[in-house]
């Protein structure tokens, strides 16, 4: 298992003591990842959010509060539950600050090492006349600095220490939202060996960030 906190998330919480910011919002809202991706501290989505038939599973709210683990208060916990309505994979989770899902596009044309252009069918599902924002494609994050409101982006690519895919990134492959998008900030990630659920079967997941 790898639990972290990723990299905008350390940087949120540095700033708030800092003072640059006042404050960040309360990370409560559980997603379910099922990716073969390992949790990396570049990362701004879980691997693969779960769909179903109708769309974006939701965000699973959990009930938060600060525990006791070692000292008073050290400890700040968030419970969420998953049940499963179908046979569900799980191999990743992300909590996040807001309840809505990342948008999702599908790439049109492959991704090569020095492509700095990206071309992608769903462009809509994204902000629109507003950037930058993050996009995720696998491991690898890449900023939009122009372009959107078409279906072709300018990149740059790498984004917070992620990953290029020197490898390439095939045509059809998701893109998901990540900073400035409706995805919100993920401050947790955890990656894990896969874990199977037949349809009706419950899965309790508890977060514990303890500060020591």
């Amino acid at each position: 298992m790898i639990n972290l906190l990723p990299t905008l998330s350390r940087a949120n919480l540095v700033s708030v003591l800092a003072g640059s910011i006042t404050h960040i919002d309360v990370p409560q809202y559980l997603e379910i990842g099922q990716g073969p991706q390992p949790a990396l501290p570049s990362d701004e989505t879980v691997s693969d959010p779960l769909v179903t038939v109708d769309g974006p599973y939701a965000r699973i709210h959990c009930t938060t509060g600060a525990f006791t683990t070692a000292t008073t208060n050290d400890t700040y916990r968030a419970t969420g539950t998953f049940l499963a309505t179908q046979q569900t994979l799980i191999t990743n989770i992300g909590l996040f600050d807001v309840s809505t899902s990342p948008p999702l596009a599908t790439l049109k044309t492959p991704v090569y090492t020095s492509d700095t252009q990206v071309q992608v069918f769903g462009y809509n599902n994204f902000p629109n006349n507003s950037w930058p924002f993050d996009i995720q494609i696998g491991s690898e994050v890449m900023t939009v600095v122009s372009g959107n409101g078409t279906d072709t982006w300018n990149v740059i690519r790498g984004a917070n220490g992620s990953p290029i895919t020197y490898a390439g990134i095939p045509a059809g492959s998701e893109v998901y939202g990540g900073l400035n998008t409706s995805n919100g900030n993920m401050f947790f990630k955890a990656s894990f060996a896969p874990i199977v659920l037949a349809p009706g079967e419950s899965i309790e997941f508890v977060i514990n960030i303890q500060f020591v």
